[in-house]
């Protein structure tokens, strides 16, 4: 039945009869039409059994008189399954030397038009013109255009009859027409002479003879699976149908396009397949408008997160001009510190979408790893010097774009702005004034203390709020599922100025718990937990006023880290002794330059600098760090580092 295959591209119903109306072939239309399958149709059962005709479709000579293209005739029909009725229009034509087989004996083609919906809307406009004098107009108009529609039809019809009889050029015709690249291939792979024109433009040369890995624009292992898939289709192993869902279905060819690929079998009449049929469907346009989209929605996502979190991007814009200008210095550089620097201006860039600077520092920090040898410095310092300028321009230009709608404060690292309530203002005021009208300068030391931290002091929730959506991402990235994000004391204030490379290096704390803290969701459900996992943060600034600190405390209910699994890596790096401590001191190897678990490098992990970043920050305090564990429980990071007091703050005002 192979040589009627390529009706079922067509919109009209198409039927294969005999001169006894025995079906041999209905396409796709048609079984949808009776509601059946395809087998079924071409079993040879008459064609009354499925579809029967209120008045003949033939004249007195029958079905075997006919020798070319008829006339349309508009009957009426009953499914006798169904029992559903409705009208088509019918023409019928002998089945062309062509696609004919000599075993076959003579058929036709009987094709139709399901013009049930047309008709039902005539009788409809026909009953409301003998109920309504009001609608008189609008009938004789659709009749008009039904009228226009019919002559239209009769012309389409005329048109057609000529290219029916010029039966050899049929097929080649009805393939050119079709939006879509259509080609034939066999068990060998090759391409038969039988394509659409559009393949000329839309894949890679003229099909005919050529393989059709070649002519799909496949390459490499792609080629290799392909060759391997269409084997296995031709050994009908497994039904086709079974087998199309893993061949590839998209491919970006040589030509920029995007195309998209279907396939059908073609079989003979004892269900043998004889070739494959595939069909290129052009989505270039469509992907676009996907990837544009795409980009909006991830632009909006940008300047929502940084509208939320003003104080934190400023905190981000802050550290990231400092460092990406310190790389620009002639000068001898600390490439640990550079590293550590780089690896937390990566994650705060992901952090808030702005991956371009991502990418770019994930760039420099391979740079500093590969060229860190002395005889390299100055090559190194030159390329850093060259790539931070790069990167700053990247910078500038997302504030730019931000400020655009945002407006100029959100990267103003000069000019921000604190809101006080009006009754503290008062109290302060009234303090200033007893103070100096009783000449009790201790009480103004006091008050301008405060002030002072009131206006250098900010809440630490904002600068890891804005992580949420970026960690939920990660998590979601990575198979897992981040059900909660909580950060308690996030109302602490501290010295924004003093905490400002700590706080830019917590991002790594929590990307730490998502990369390796959280398990995946089958693995938690396999564990007995919750199939989403939980990130925390806690802040604690102690009462104490002679040492006032910041306890910090992140951490996750994953799987814990392994000591066994830390003694392994750093056996394997030569730090014996220090595998053989007990496990709390082992796991804390975790915060050591250059020791990481991962196997590969990304954007997230694999370089061993993201929570030695976060303990550098932490020694420069004058502060202490600690791994604290559960294995299949959950760790935590625990940080204290002390803040200024109330003399503190007032002797700075004295200094300054």
């Amino acid at each position: 039945m192979s040589q009627y295959q390529l009706f079922d591209a067509f919109q009209d119903i198409i039927f294969v009869v005999d001169g006894d109306w025995k079906l041999f072939y209905g396409n796709t239309m048609a079984c949808l039409l009776i509601e059946v399958t395809p087998r079924r149709l071409s079993s040879g059962k008459p064609l009354a059994q499925f579809m029967e005709f209120a008045s003949p479709i033939t004249d007195e000579s029958g079905i075997g008189a006919i020798e070319e293209l008829t006339h349309a005739r508009e009957v009426t029909f009953t499914l006798p399954g169904s029992g559903k009725t409705g009208w088509v229009q019918v023409v019928m034509q002998p089945v062309p030397a062509s696609m004919a087989q000599p075993e076959d004996g003579k058929r036709w083609i009987i094709s139709m038009r399901d013009t049930t919906l047309e008709r039902t809307l005539h009788l409809k406009y026909r009953g409301e013109l003998d109920q309504k004098e009001s609608v008189i107009k609008d009938l004789q108009e659709a009749r008009k255009a039904l009228e226009e529609y019919s002559s239209l039809l009769e012309k389409k019809v005329e048109e057609r009859t000529i290219e029916l009889r010029e039966a050899n050029r049929l097929q080649k015709t009805i393939l050119d027409s079709l939006g879509q690249g259509i080609l034939v291939f066999d068990k060998n792979g090759v391409c038969l002479p039988i394509f659409s024109k559009i393949c000329l433009r839309m894949l890679q040369g003229e099909p005919t003879g050529q393989p059709i890995e070649k002519i799909l624009g496949f390459a490499g292992s792609e080629a290799e699976g392909f060759t391997q898939w269409r084997e296995a289709v031709f050994d009908q192993l497994l039904d086709f149908e079974d087998m199309v869902p893993l061949a590839p279905s998209r491919l970006t060819n040589a030509n920029g396009l995007e195309l998209h690929f279907d396939y059908y079998p073609m079989q003979d009449a004892n269900h043998q397949l004889q070739g494959v049929v595939v069909v290129a469907t052009d989505k270039t346009r469509e992907v676009a408008a996907l990837k544009k989209a795409e980009e909006e929605r991830l632009l909006v996502g940008k300047v929502t997160q940084v509208a939320r979190n003003r104080d934190a991007f400023r905190l981000f814009v802050s550290e990231a001009t400092r460092l990406l200008s310190g790389l620009q210095s002639s000068g001898d550089l600390d490439l640990e510190d550079i590293t550590r620097r780089l690896h937390t201006l990566k994650g705060g860039s992901a952090s808030f979408s702005l991956m371009a600077i991502a990418d770019a520092c994930h760039e420099l920090e391979n740079n500093v790893k590969i060229m860190n040898a002395p005889e390299s410095r100055d090559q190194l310092n030159s390329l850093l010097a060259e790539k931070s300028r790069e990167v700053l321009t990247l910078l500038d230009a997302a504030i730019h774009d931000l400020a655009e709608l945002l407006g100029p404060s959100v990267a103003d690292l000069d000019n921000q702005t604190i809101e006080l309530a009006s009754e503290q203002v008062k109290a302060w005021a009234q303090g200033l004034f007893d103070a100096s009208r009783d000449a009790k300068w201790e009480g103004v030391r006091h008050v301008a203390g405060q002030l002072w931290r009131e206006a250098t002091e900010k809440p630490v929730g904002p600068t890891v709020l804005h992580l949420s959506a970026s960690l939920k991402g990660l998590a979601a990235s990575m198979g897992k599922h981040l059900e909660a994000f909580d950060v308690v004391g996030a109302d602490t204030k501290v010295s924004a100025e003093k905490m400002q490379g700590l706080f830019a290096s917590l991002v790594h704390a929590f990307r730490n718990c998502i990369y390796h803290g959280l398990e995946t969701t089958d693995d938690r459900v396999k564990a007995g937990k919750s199939a989403g996992g939980r990130v925390f943060a806690k802040f604690t600034k102690s009462v104490s006023l002679d040492h006032p600190s910041l306890r910090i405390e992140i951490g996750d209910d994953g799987r814990g880290v392994d000591p066994a699994r830390i003694r392994k890596k750093l056996r394997d790096i030569g730090l014996v002794d220090l595998a053989a401590k007990g496990d709390h001191e082992v796991i804390q190897a975790i915060l050591r330059d250059d020791f990481s678990t991962s196997t590969e490098i990304n954007l997230v992990a694999g370089r061993g600098v993201g929570l030695s970043a976060i303990a550098a920050e932490v020694v420069k305090l004058g502060g202490k760090i600690e791994v604290m564990s559960e294995l299949g429980r959950g760790m935590s990071l625990v940080i204290e580092v002390p803040v200024p007091n109330e003399q503190a703050a007032v002797e700075h005002l004295k200094s300054a």
